[in-house]
């Protein structure tokens, strides 16, 4: 209030010493610098009445989720609560939007760790929401490489997945193994076919969905026949196939019922930060998905908030669990992780990571599935 008056009394001092000149009397208007996209957000977000979000982060541990909050506060002076969406980030998060958006019920204010697969419904549902790009790319300069590294797909209505989705990193599947029973040099140098090996009978796990496998068909001078037969000869060489996904194989591994096998990276290396006795390392080529995070088109709080923390989770906020846990997957020129270090001391490179980027790959993939889950179980 009192800038607003002090504005308009300067203005008048001008007028009146314009028309005391015999000057035009007709005043310039006083131009008042507006506040930027992203101030804007800020205020917003601070405005809200409440500063909660509920996100699917049921694998952080609490310590790790204190952590998120007392890092968001600090960069941008708001409190937030971190409330956790129970169930798997990429298979059950985007059923559970597609069921309330419909009736206008919110469930999640992100969509965190998701896949292609999962978010095409999602994106062909018209259940997604545009982001504040002006205001988060003023944050995060980065921004813009980033939803150009998003899968390049597009909705009905001709929307780009990019419009509201960003790259936060590629989650690759790693061989973990339990350091009491395999050492790093019986490990060097391993291969896929490597695994057929007597040497390892009864001691590989596998998710029962075959996650990391099905996609050995996107390397070159492999196809599903080469697939299915690898499957069968690691059948016959006792491999284990346990649910759960890669936290079901890690438990495995930790339990002594499989000495090695393989799961997300992100998962591996949570459990080595727990303190249990596991390692990993990387074959000859590298299965992974391409992550990106999304924000649904409806929040159960603040939008704002949700935006501004939207924007912060997978740019700031990895680079904390990268601090905290090394389990930083963003591989983006330029980035750093623990993740694309080990790949390059193994001498990986791009060229050497397989996965789906296109509706058509994502849809060949649950074919690929299929084929080696029938392998697997005949």
């Amino acid at each position: 209030m009192r800038r607003t008056l002090f504005v308009i009394l300067v203005s008048l001092v001008v007028v009146l010493g314009v028309a005391a000149c015999g000057s035009d009397p007709t005043p310039t208007p006083t131009s008042v610098p507006s506040s930027s996209p992203l101030e804007k957000l800020i205020e917003e977000a601070k405005a809200a009445s409440d500063h909660t979000i509920i996100a699917p982060l049921a694998r952080y541990s609490p310590d790790l989720i204190r952590a998120h909050e007392a890092a968001f506060e600090e960069k941008f002076g708001i409190p937030v609560t971190i409330e956790i969406e129970p169930g798997h980030p990429t298979r059950d998060t985007p059923v559970k939007v597609m069921e309330g958006a419909p009736a206008g019920r919110a469930v999640v204010d992100q969509m965190n760790s998701m896949w292609i697969p999962g978010i095409l419904p999602v994106l062909d549902g018209g259940y997604l929401q545009k982001p504040r790009w002006d205001a988060l790319t003023e944050a995060w300069p980065d921004m813009k490489e980033r939803r150009a590294a998003t899968p390049d797909i597009t909705a009905p209505d001709g929307s780009k997945l990019s419009d509201y989705c960003y790259y936060s990193g590629n989650v690759t599947w790693a061989i973990a193994y339990n350091t009491q029973y395999v050492t790093a040099d019986e490990i060097k140098g391993l291969t896929w076919d490597s695994l057929t090996d007597p040497k390892w009978k009864g001691r590989f796990v596998v998710d029962v969905l075959m996650t990391g496998v099905e996609q050995f068909p996107f390397r070159a001078g492999w196809d599903v026949e080469r697939m299915t037969t690898w499957v069968k000869a690691m059948k016959a060489n006792g491999m284990l196939a346990v649910t759960g996904g890669s936290s079901g194989v890690l438990q495995a591994l930790v339990s002594g019922e499989g000495h090695l096998g393989i799961a997300a990276y992100p998962s591996a290396v949570r459990q080595t930060a727990a303190g249990a006795p596991i390692a990993l390392t990387y074959a000859d080529f590298v299965p992974g998905i391409w992550n990106f995070i999304c924000n649904p088109s409806i929040t159960p709080h603040d939008t704002a908030l949700a935006n501004l923390f939207f924007g912060w989770f997978e740019t700031d906020g990895a680079l904390l669990r990268e601090k905290l846990q090394k389990d930083g997957t963003n591989l983006l020129p330029g980035s750093v992780t623990t993740m694309g270090n080990r790949l390059t001391a193994l001498g990986l490179t791009i060229d050497d990571l397989i996965g789906f980027r296109t509706r058509e790959e994502a849809k060949i993939l649950a074919e690929y599935q299929a084929a080696a889950r029938a392998a697997f179980t005949e």
